[in-house]
């Protein structure tokens, strides 16, 4: 574009004396609109479409388990994995204990999982778009541009979750706990068992008495 431009000046100063100034002008102008739409049609790609230059990180989670947690006590970053040994308190019907397994996204680490040019204007954090190297929707959390004019979306995609030394030994832990905590419920049948059984020698002692 810059020899074409370069080409264009020389040749109208060369041959302005016979085209004279309004006609020099006419041709610079003509030539640098041609300049000007061949410049936007290379930005746009060629196809009419915006490509930019953009990063897509995703997250490395760890999951670790826990006892004696309801899902609903959770903060809003972590996410329950399953619900690995549960049962339900003899206090009450309603209040649900188990061994649950989870993944904390506010301790996470960030992973690029794709990294390319794409088509299309930038992309607005909120905005939901299909990445075809995973074959899945994501949501773009987050966005920031460097001086190079490419970007990083940081998303809602997990690129994995890790099962270290440490989920082993929350998961012995929060196990351990459970089954205490099966021992204490026994315990207390036995006990409302045997304060039942008193309670009844004791109507049958007075009735005969």
């Amino acid at each position: 574009m810059k020899n074409k431009l370069k080409n264009a000046v020389h040749y109208i100063e060369a041959n302005r004396d016979e085209m004279g100034d309004k006609k020099a002008l006419d041709l610079l102008i003509k030539a640098l609109k041609k300049i000007a739409a061949e410049a936007f049609v290379w930005f746009k790609g060629g196809d009419g479409l915006t490509r930019h230059k953009a990063k897509f990180t995703g997250q490395i989670l760890y999951k670790n388990y826990m006892f004696n947690v309801h899902p609903m006590l959770f903060s809003k970053d972590v996410e329950i994995c399953e619900v690995l040994k549960p049962f339900i308190s003899a206090i009450s019907a309603y209040d649900k204990h188990g061994v649950y397994s989870f993944v904390d996204h506010s301790i996470g680490e960030k992973k690029i999982f794709f990294e390319g040019e794409i088509d299309g204007e930038p992309i607005n954090v909120g905005e939901k778009v299909y990445i075809k190297g995973i074959n899945d929707y994501i949501v773009i959390k987050d966005r920031y541009r460097n001086l190079n004019n490419e970007w990083t979306y940081e998303t809602d995609h997990i690129v994995k979750i890790i099962e270290d030394e440490e989920t082993i030994l929350s998961k012995e832990w929060a196990v351990k706990q459970y089954e205490e905590a099966l021992m204490d419920i026994e315990h207390e049948k036995r006990y409302e068992n045997a304060d039942a059984v008193k309670a009844n020698k004791s109507w049958l002692k007075r009735l005969f008495n």
